[in-house]
C-alpha cells in the first residue's frame, strides 16, 4: 500500500481518531473526475473523511480528484493509496455524508 505526502487537515489526527466516527459499507455508483477525465467507479466504505473507490482506472496516490456520488455534490479529494483495483480517497474537508447514506447500514468495522 502506498502513502501520499499530500497534506490534509486530518493528517494531525491519530489514525484511530479518524476511524472513530465509523464507516458505512455500501455499494454505490460514483464518478471520479481526474485531470478533467470522468471515470465511473464503485464507492465503498464511506466516512466523513473519505471513501474507497473501486474501478478499472483509478488515481495514483497523491493525485487530486473530484468525486461525485448520489447525495453529495462534487467533493475534492486526494488519493492516499491504491491496491488491487481499489483506492482510498481522503476528502479535503470533512463531509456530511448523511444524505449519501440513506438506506444503508453502518459497517461493523
Amino acid at each position: 500500500m502506498s502513502n501520499s505526502s499530500a497534506s490534509s487537515p486530518f493528517d494531525n489526527l491519530p489514525f484511530g481518531e479518524r476511524r472513530r466516527e465509523g464507516r458505512a459499507s455500501l455499494a454505490a455508483s460514483g464518478m471520479l473526475i481526474v485531470s478533467g477525465d470522468e471515470r465511473a467507479c464503485r464507492i465503498r466504505n464511506l466516512s466523513p473523511h473519505g471513501l474507497r473507490a473501486d474501478g478499472p482506472t483509478l488515481p495514483r496516490p497523491g493525485q487530486r480528484v473530484l468525486i461525485e456520488i448520489p447525495g453529495l455534490s462534487r467533493v475534492p479529494a486526494v488519493a492516499i493509496w491504491q491496491i488491487d483495483g481499489g483506492c482510498g480517497l481522503r476528502f479535503e474537508d470533512r463531509q456530511d455524508v448523511g444524505p449519501a447514506l440513506v438506506g444503508t447500514a453502518p459497517s461493523a468495522r
